[in-house]
């Protein structure tokens, strides 16, 4: 006669290993991509992205839990009651240990305690149904069955906490919390009572799930924006080159390295010779040029600060006016976290955050580099611009195009590598700024001579690039009446006044930078001799487009660089030669003591705001600014410091009126602190 335990074993469904590989494969797959949620990457803000990372860790561990079922054969065969409880438990456990493995390398799985806790709870409870109550087959089945149902609601729950209703801290937070509780109960308890199904019921989830992510990926096109009301500037483009000094475009100096797609565009412009930054490096002076305001009343003077919340960018200005907005974006501080993203409908950002990536994501990466890379290049940026260009031709649209290079690290393509043997410390890529900086790494002339020549090679690739979203804008028919500003956020230094990179002076190798505007209807180049602030950018496109922003007074629609010049009245302006006149700010340095300058009358003067230390050249006679003459000229010394006092009293009240006294700053992720400290900002 059989006992109870055999007839109960015989009258409960029996789970095949290909239904515990599944059970498997959706359980790591849930989890995984839970675990991603709680850094709260851009690519999970809408719910069905999960779908492709779940699917392929779900596909991965599927395969491999499969194979380690070969493992539990000669035990399964010892007592039929470890049949439906020893397969799960070792599939679950070599999984996880390849998850872990995996994430010890490619990024910090384990050393995130709320992920360990995760893993280890579920791998606990696995074991406890093979440990504690192994003659409970039918329970072990039920929770088998219930297990990928109670994880898929848990994480549709996790995702809604996490990007819909904020900290769950608050009342709101607690009620989805505790609505998602009950509602993985309920699944779970509905899978539990269905599990006589066994095998068809996980299959089709599993189904569900890889043919949810397959159609994702397959019907995900990049979105259409329309545009509204008549534009008499129908299409914006603001190309931004980083760390592009200005003398290093052939049209403005003999010396600088061929660069004759950018040559072409300057012959159609209005050319600012003397074109220059309110900052000496990306953050602050990308944030003057998208609000109009000058860094100390903007206040993003930080690695982690961000453009205030109540600044109306100049995305927001086009966005309102009708135009389709885009931004195709290569600088790790000028992301979503940094506030740049506002006003635009489609914000594309590299580098992309990888901390919180899932185990999915990776593979997915691996195998879809273009869809799932988290890194860029020049050409992957203004394949991007071009794509997005095609697209909205046909539309009133405003893109910001920001191409990375050449910012170091200098690592040209091959063919635009300069002539000759690399010294072999340097080789044909450089990054290693910090060590020069910090005095740890001495470099000879000719590893100093090599280093530019790389950045050369950099200038020559971007070119290139620069070269083909132009043509694509002729190739639509849209070249002639386009707006095109082109313009970096700094400059560079190789040694001139004894150091290497950006952020650290505020010399003319820093602050000086290209500027051309190509106005609607014109082919016409113009040479504009006198100082200007790239702060005035804003008011430039605004001006042009006939947009109002007089809400702003204070500093916007009173700055344009070419006054007047608006679309209606663009033949009648051709006459005005004259920019307005005035001195010229900049402050904002990243490293040492902070410092303020002001270009007037021909002269600069800096002034250390700690020390109080102070310099004043002639640009006239001495561009190159290396002799000091403050002695010389104390008057002009007392009209610059008077300036700057003015400027700081100014400052003052736009931070009232705008209300940007208190700065808002985020806490810098790990992968984000890395890519800084990568290339030379930490």
């Amino acid at each position: 006669m059989k006992s109870h335990d055999s007839m109960t074993y015989s009258r409960t469904p029996r789970l095949n290993p290909v239904t515990l590989a599944l059970v498997a494969g959706l359980t790591v797959g849930f989890v995984d991509v839970s675990l991603a949620i709680v850094g709260r990457p851009p690519s999970l803000a809408a719910f069905l992205n999960i779908f492709p990372p779940v699917a392929a860790t779900a596909l991965f561990a599927f395969a491999i839990a499969l194979a380690g079922m070969l493992i539990t054969i000669p035990f399964r065969a010892l007592s039929p009651r470890w049949e439906n409880t020893l397969s799960p438990s070792v599939a679950t456990f070599i999984v996880v240990l390849l998850v872990f493995l995996d994430y010890g390398h490619t990024a910090p799985f384990v050393r995130n305690p709320y992920r360990l806790f995760i893993v280890l709870a579920l791998s606990a409870a696995v074991g406890w149904l093979v440990l504690v109550r192994p003659g409970h087959v039918k329970r072990t089945v039920r929770f088998v069955v219930a297990l990928p149902f109670g994880l898929l609601a848990a994480t549709f729950f996790h995702w809604l906490i996490h990007y819909g209703a904020g900290a769950t801290v608050s009342t709101r937070g607690i009620l989805f919390a505790a609505a998602g509780v009950a509602t993985v109960l309920v699944v779970s308890i509905l899978a539990a009572l269905l599990y006589r199904l066994g095998g068809r019921l996980v299959g089709g989830l599993f189904i569900t799930v890889v043919l949810t992510a397959a159609l994702t990926s397959s019907l995900e096109r990049p979105r259409t924006f329309g545009s509204e009301g008549f534009h008499p500037v129908r299409h914006v483009v603001l190309l931004v080159i980083d760390t592009l000094r200005a003398d290093m475009i052939r049209c403005q100096s003999d010396t600088a390295p061929p660069t004759p797609n950018i040559d072409t565009l300057a012959a159609d412009c209005v050319r600012f010779t003397h074109a220059i930054s309110p900052a000496p490096w990306t953050m602050p002076a990308m944030a003057s040029i998208m609000t109009g305001l000058p860094p100390d009343v903007h206040g993003a003077l930080a690695k982690n600060s961000r453009v205030p919340d109540g600044l109306t960018t100049l995305a927001e200005h086009m966005k309102a006016a009708g135009y389709a907005t885009g931004a195709v974006v290569d600088n790790p501080v000028l992301s979503s976290h940094h506030g740049m993203d506002a006003g635009f409908d489609r914000f594309i950002h590299y580098p992309r955050n990888t901390r919180d990536t899932s185990f999915g994501t990776l593979i997915l990466r691996r195998f879809f580099p273009e869809r799932y890379r988290d890194l860029s290049t020049t050409d992957v940026t203004a394949n991007h611009a071009i794509e997005f260009i095609e697209r909205e031709s046909e539309k009133s649209f405003f893109l910001w195009t920001h191409i990375f290079d050449p910012h170091a690290a200098y690592g040209p393509p091959q063919r635009f590598l300069a002539r000759g043997t690399p010294p072999k410390r340097i080789g044909s890529r450089f990054g290693s700024l910090k060590e020069v900086r910090l005095g740890m790494l001495y470099l000879t002339a000719d590893e100093k001579e090599w280093i530019r020549k790389l950045y050369e090679g950099e200038v020559r690739y971007v070119d290139e690039a620069v070269g083909r979203i132009v043509q694509t804008l002729r190739a639509k028919g849209i070249y002639n009446d386009a707006l095109i500003v082109l313009v970096s956020d700094h400059g560079e230094e190789f040694f001139e006044h004894g150091g290497i990179e950006h952020g650290h002076t505020l010399y003319d190798e820093l602050l000086r930078v290209p500027l051309m505007i190509k106005l609607p209807d014109s082919a016409e180049e113009r040479v504009v001799e006198e100082p200007v602030s790239t702060q005035r950018i804003m008011a430039t496109i605004l001006d042009v487009c006939g947009i109002d922003a007089a809400e702003d007074a204070p500093v916007i629609g009173v700055g344009s660089l070419i006054p007047g010049e608006t679309a209606k009245d663009a033949e009648d302006a051709k006459e005005t030669k004259e920019t307005k006149q005035g001195p010229v700010f900049s402050t904002g340095c990243l490293y040492f003591e902070p410092r303020e300058a002001v270009v007037l009358d021909g002269y600069k003067f800096i002034r250390g705001l700690d020390t109080g230390a102070e310099e004043l050249y002639d640009l006239t006679r001495d561009p190159g600014e290396t002799e000091d003459a403050k002695a010389k000229q104390t008057g002009r010394v007392i009209r610059a410091r008077a300036a700057l006092d003015a400027q700081r009293e100014a400052c003052d009240l736009l931070k009232d009126f705008y209300d940007t006294r208190n700065s808002s700053r985020f806490e810098l992720n790990e992968d984000t602190i890395k890519r800084l400290k990568s290339l030379g900002y930490i």
